[in-house]
């Protein structure tokens, strides 16, 4: 990836430490702690919205080092309070995500900020622009601040810890064995496409090959001791 500066401790991003979106998130992280019910789910926990958010900051850093002014500070809060917020009382179970859009929805509604019911259409909108699957919106009519978030929002299947996050967690969400996850994720991964420069160079094709090539692997190690037996 071209060199800048990642997005820092989970904390610092939390306070805003580099300035980069309006505001900070101290509000909606301890909202989200104390009131979200979706926190320990198999998939749609804390760990993946709040990666969705880490990486949405990283973002923000790569804009204003290589493309300072493209994104306001406003425009920076909106995508934070949705990486955040996207997936918010997720129901951790497959099925029409409007459900979870609207759940989310009503989060954002029963605690939003004075300072945010201005931005809270916006955000709402995003989130469902955005990240609604399977999706609506085609990735080049999408804001660029929602190809931000579409984009890390799906690179969670490239993460280090993809086995426990996707094979075993969203698996469980979709009422998959793990051998039938290795399966889905040929096809899957073959048609991961990033829409922002940032994302493409962050997860450049050959990490896109080389975990496909991982899932082949692994699910040859899975079903061979069985096929031999």
């Amino acid at each position: 990836m071209t060199q800048h500066q990642v997005a820092g401790s989970l904390p610092k991003i939390i306070r805003n430490h580099e300035n980069r979106y309006e505001g900070d998130l101290r509000h909606w992280f301890a909202t989200v702690m104390n009131h979200a019910t979706n926190l320990r789910g198999p998939y749609h926990n804390f760990r993946h919205m709040f990666h969705v958010t880490y990486l949405c900051h990283d973002a923000l850093a790569w804009h204003q080092q290589f493309e300072p002014g493209r994104i306001s500070g406003h425009e920076g809060r909106v995508l934070m309070v949705s990486a955040v917020t996207h997936d918010v009382d997720h129901t951790n179970r497959a099925g029409n995500d409007d459900i979870n859009i609207e759940r989310a929805t009503a989060f954002l509604k029963a605690h939003a900020l004075k300072e945010d019911q201005l931005i809270l259409p916006l955000i709402i909108r995003t989130i469902r622009r955005a990240t609604r699957y399977p999706y609506v919106v085609p990735s080049d009519e999408l804001t660029q601040i929602e190809q931000i978030l579409r984009d890390a929002d799906m690179s969670q299947a490239l993460d280090p810890v993809w086995i426990q996050e996707v094979i075993f967690g969203l698996g469980q969400e979709f009422g998959k064995s793990p051998v039938a996850m290795l399966q889905l994720q040929e096809v899957f991964l073959g048609n991961v496409k990033f829409s922002t420069e940032w994302a493409r160079l962050r997860f450049p094709t050959e990490a896109i090959d080389a975990k496909r090539a991982e899932a082949r692997d692994l699910l040859h190690l899975a079903v061979e001791p069985i096929q031999t037996a």
